[in-house]
């Protein structure tokens, strides 16, 4: 949005609708993220569930236009302990916002797996990447929060990224032990 407001002080008077219509585009994806992340306390979470969440959210964003969105589930969802469910949401929603901020992506693909000893979520785009180190030595909050929220789960995250490349981050939690159905 920021390169937005840039390039419209220096366009060319025909161009200066498009970029209105993109900023506003943006303004309002920004806006509904915001928006969601206050709104959705843990008891929404713990009622949808994980991936149902995710796909609400993935939704709501596919529907912005903004980018094409590419949602997989690998195995049969479980539910994880309350504390675990929020704060991998919470890495969700940082690395998406990540992305809406910075990363001028066309595709987000978010592809989570269940297996029973192991969970895994990766959110990754095609967009312009950017170099991992320079980010965090440049106070990349963002990065920061994702290493450490998942250093409280136990987990191991992994941000992956380079300049033109696109970025991921995968976040995987091992030993899992889901609660068994007794039906």
């Amino acid at each position: 949005k920021l390169n937005l407001n840039t390039m419209e002080t220096a366009a060319e008077p025909e161009k200066i609708v498009m970029l209105q219509e993109s900023k506003s585009l943006i303004s309002k994806v920004i806006s509904d993220l915001r928006n969601l992340s206050k709104s959705l306390g843990m008891e929404h979470l713990a009622h949808r569930g994980l991936a149902k969440t995710i796909a609400e959210d993935l939704t709501r964003i596919s529907r912005s236009g903004v980018f094409v969105v590419d949602f997989t589930v690998n195995g049969e969802a479980y539910e994880l302990t309350e504390q675990q469910e929020l704060v991998i949401y919470r890495i969700f929603q940082e690395s998406v916002n990540n992305i809406l901020k910075h990363s001028n992506a066309k595709n987000l693909m978010v592809n989570i797996i269940y297996q029973p000893e192991h969970f895994e979520i990766m959110i990754s785009d095609d967009g312009n990447g950017f170099d991992v180190d320079a980010a965090v030595q440049k106070n990349g909050m963002g990065l920061i929060n994702i290493k450490n929220r998942a250093k409280m789960l136990g987990a191991q995250a992994i941000i992956q990224s380079n300049p033109g490349k696109g970025s991921s981050v995968s976040l995987t939690l091992d030993q899992i032990i889901p609660p068994h159905n007794n039906n």
